[in-house]
């Protein structure tokens, strides 16, 4: 039985979440979607405990990382709240038993609802050739630190990304992509359940030794294609970076490791 759990929650991927606006601090439908998005880490929680997990982790994984009311979340979890995290969405997951992403959306460039990489100034960001979505970076630096990840929720069609490059995971389909802003989603109380029942069942996979750990192989290459121009030219100020064409710039890395951290950097000054 894992003794510790590790839980990332972004936003997007949250039943009833739709629309980039409510995402947002400040706007006026972010309190619901705030609050949606904590009653499902709280699902995921309760499913740990009641499979008998005795410590637990959620990092705060969306947008500033300062949207889970710690007086909200359940008692018996601890909160990573704040940012910048040199690991972003997996930071704190080292030592880890088991891992699960709550909350996740699609890749840059698929059909899924509010489907996106890290920032919303891309068309896409690939590895080696294809794309590469949030959910294979931060089970990719589990994967280098031993931690498998047994559950995911999200839309239908992270669903069928997940069982790709997880096979192993449970996913739990909180709801069904019709655009990029607009789904078909369960009602809270329905996903929540789900959320908790994949949760439990996640560990029943690792005890019986049925998850495993990402292996992402090399040689590594990332890109990243931007909007605009202005953009991929900021983010040639990484070193090593290489401009493709006036939208895409590329970065070779040694390892997985490095080619994650490029892959932040390269982000981030494209989307300054």
């Amino acid at each position: 039985m894992p003794a510790k759990a590790f839980v990332s929650a972004d936003m997007e991927g949250t039943a009833g979440v739709n629309g980039w606006p409510e995402t947002q601090p400040g706007h006026h439908f972010y309190p619901r979607a705030q609050s949606l998005m904590i009653a499902e880490v709280n699902a995921a929680v309760s499913g740990l405990i009641a499979a008998g997990v005795g410590e637990i982790l959620i990092n705060d994984s969306h947008d500033g990382m300062r949207n889970l009311s710690p007086e909200e979340i359940h008692p018996a979890a601890d909160v990573l709240l704040g940012s910048p995290k040199r690991y972003s969405m997996a930071e704190g997951a080292k030592g880890s038993d088991l891992a699960l992403f709550t909350g996740y959306h699609a890749a840059a460039g698929m059909p899924g609802t509010l489907a996106h990489t890290m920032t919303l100034h891309l068309v896409e960001v690939r590895l080696n050739g294809r794309p590469a979505s949030e959910t294979l970076w931060h089970a990719g630096l589990l994967g280098l630190w031993g931690v498998p990840v047994g559950m995911v929720s999200g839309d239908d069609v992270l669903g069928a990304h997940i069982a790709a490059i997880l096979p192993w995971a449970v996913f739990v389909t909180v709801k069904r992509a019709v655009s990029l802003t607009a789904a078909r989603s369960l009602s809270p109380e329905r996903a929540r359940a789900a959320i908790r029942a994949g949760a439990e069942e996640a560990v029943r996979r690792r005890d019986a030794g049925a998850l495993s750990l990402l292996r992402v192989e090399g040689p590594y290459r990332v890109e990243v294609v931007f909007t605009e121009q202005d953009r991929a030219a900021r983010a040639l100020a990484c070193p090593r970076s290489i401009g493709v064409d006036p939208y895409t710039v590329a970065y070779p890395a040694d390892d997985f490791e490095e080619a994650y951290l490029a892959m932040r950097t390269l982000t981030q000054l494209g989307a300054s």
